[in-house]
Protein backbone atom coordinates (compact mmCIF):
# COMPACT_ATOMS: atom_id res chain seq x y z
CA UNK A 1 0.00 0.00 0.00
CA UNK A 2 1.22 3.56 -0.68
CA UNK A 3 1.05 6.82 0.79
CA UNK A 4 0.08 10.31 -0.85
CA UNK A 5 3.92 10.54 -1.35
CA UNK A 6 4.03 7.69 -3.15
CA UNK A 7 6.34 5.74 -0.40
CA UNK A 8 5.29 2.59 0.66
CA UNK A 9 4.10 3.21 4.39
CA UNK A 10 4.24 0.53 6.90
CA UNK A 11 5.41 1.56 10.35
CA UNK A 12 8.68 3.34 8.99
CA UNK A 13 9.09 6.86 10.54
CA UNK A 14 7.11 10.08 9.12
CA UNK A 15 9.30 12.60 6.87
CA UNK A 16 9.56 15.92 8.69
CA UNK A 17 7.08 18.52 8.38
CA UNK A 18 7.68 20.42 4.75
CA UNK A 19 5.80 23.37 3.11
CA UNK A 20 4.84 20.95 0.91
CA UNK A 21 2.83 18.77 2.23
CA UNK A 22 1.54 17.99 5.96
CA UNK A 23 -1.44 15.91 6.74
CA UNK A 24 -4.22 17.57 8.02
CA UNK A 25 -4.32 15.07 10.73
CA UNK A 26 -0.54 15.44 11.61
CA UNK A 27 -0.90 19.27 12.03
CA UNK A 28 -4.20 18.69 14.60
CA UNK A 29 -1.84 16.13 16.27
CA UNK A 30 1.08 18.37 16.59
CA UNK A 31 -0.98 21.40 17.57
CA UNK A 32 -2.48 18.91 20.20
CA UNK A 33 0.83 17.94 21.56
CA UNK A 34 2.03 21.72 21.55
CA UNK A 35 -1.10 22.16 23.82
CA UNK A 36 -0.44 19.27 25.86
CA UNK A 37 3.55 20.71 26.79
CA UNK A 38 1.98 24.08 27.99
CA UNK A 39 2.39 23.84 31.84
CA UNK A 40 -1.22 24.77 32.43
CA UNK A 41 -2.49 22.51 30.14
CA UNK A 42 -4.24 18.68 31.78
CA UNK A 43 -5.88 17.12 28.32
CA UNK A 44 -6.59 17.58 25.00
CA UNK A 45 -9.49 16.28 23.00
CA UNK A 46 -9.31 16.59 19.18
CA UNK A 47 -11.30 15.32 16.29
CA UNK A 48 -9.79 13.65 12.88
CA UNK A 49 -11.84 12.72 10.54
CA UNK A 50 -10.89 8.88 8.87
CA UNK A 51 -10.19 9.84 5.36
CA UNK A 52 -7.65 12.06 6.56
CA UNK A 53 -5.97 9.19 8.02
CA UNK A 54 -7.02 6.59 5.16
CA UNK A 55 -9.03 6.25 2.21
CA UNK A 56 -10.86 2.60 1.19
CA UNK A 57 -10.75 2.07 -2.13
CA UNK A 58 -14.21 3.20 -3.91
CA UNK A 59 -15.65 4.29 -7.03
CA UNK A 60 -16.34 8.03 -7.53
CA UNK A 61 -17.93 10.01 -10.65
CA UNK A 62 -17.16 6.65 -12.51
CA UNK A 63 -13.60 6.68 -11.71
CA UNK A 64 -11.85 3.75 -9.40
CA UNK A 65 -10.04 5.17 -6.21
CA UNK A 66 -7.22 2.86 -5.06
CA UNK A 67 -7.15 2.85 -1.14
CA UNK A 68 -4.60 5.27 0.48
CA UNK A 69 -2.59 5.66 3.64
CA UNK A 70 -3.18 9.73 3.73
CA UNK A 71 -1.33 9.71 7.14
CA UNK A 72 0.64 6.75 9.15
CA UNK A 73 -0.77 7.67 12.63
CA UNK A 74 -0.22 4.60 14.56
CA UNK A 75 3.47 4.91 14.02
CA UNK A 76 3.50 9.09 14.40
CA UNK A 77 1.98 8.64 17.77
CA UNK A 78 4.33 6.28 18.52
CA UNK A 79 6.92 8.12 17.89
CA UNK A 80 5.63 11.42 19.39
CA UNK A 81 5.42 9.17 23.36
CA UNK A 82 1.96 8.75 22.60
CA UNK A 83 0.78 5.24 24.81
CA UNK A 84 -2.74 3.65 24.07
CA UNK A 85 -5.07 3.85 27.08
CA UNK A 86 -8.25 3.21 25.61
CA UNK A 87 -8.92 2.31 22.21
CA UNK A 88 -12.30 2.35 20.18
CA UNK A 89 -10.49 1.04 17.03
CA UNK A 90 -6.80 1.21 15.41
CA UNK A 91 -6.27 4.27 16.33
CA UNK A 92 -9.20 6.23 17.75
CA UNK A 93 -9.58 6.08 21.40
CA UNK A 94 -7.07 8.01 24.70
CA UNK A 95 -3.65 8.08 24.66
CA UNK A 96 -1.34 9.26 27.42
CA UNK A 97 1.55 11.28 26.55
CA UNK A 98 3.92 12.59 29.35
CA UNK A 99 1.56 12.15 32.18
CA UNK A 100 -1.51 13.99 29.85
CA UNK A 101 -4.10 12.43 28.73
CA UNK A 102 -5.27 12.75 24.38
CA UNK A 103 -8.52 11.31 23.05
CA UNK A 104 -9.05 11.03 18.95
CA UNK A 105 -12.13 11.01 18.16
CA UNK A 106 -13.77 11.26 14.61
CA UNK A 107 -17.07 12.95 13.20
CA UNK A 108 -19.58 10.61 12.45
CA UNK A 109 -20.21 10.00 8.49
CA UNK A 110 -16.42 9.86 7.82
CA UNK A 111 -14.88 6.68 6.09
CA UNK A 112 -13.14 4.90 8.66
CA UNK A 113 -10.00 1.79 8.75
Amino acid sequence: MTDLRGEESGGERLVEPNAEFMPEAEVTLRLAFWLLDQADAVDAAIAIDGPHVYIKAHEQSGRRVQEQVVFDIKPFLAAADCEPVSLTDAWRGTYRRRGKMLTIRSVLGSMSR
